[in-house]
């Protein structure tokens, strides 16, 4: 399981790609949580240009 951070176009929401992935396991589910969300709030306020965010997504695969 994965959590993923995804970019997205800021006007229609539309998938871009996945910048980023942390796996883990039912002991390291909220700490890496919390390490992809900062890492999804940090690329949100290096971005100039606000055409696109970044946010965290679940992948079960």
């Amino acid at each position: 399981m994965k959590w993923e951070i995804v970019k997205r176009q800021t006007k229609t929401g539309m998938y871009i790609s996945t910048i980023k992935s942390f796996e883990f396991d039912k002991e390291s589910k909220g700490e890496l949580y919390d390490k992809a969300l900062k890492y999804a709030e940090h690329k949100n306020k290096m971005s100039f240009i606000k055409k696109y965010y970044y946010q965290v997504e679940f992948n079960w695969k």
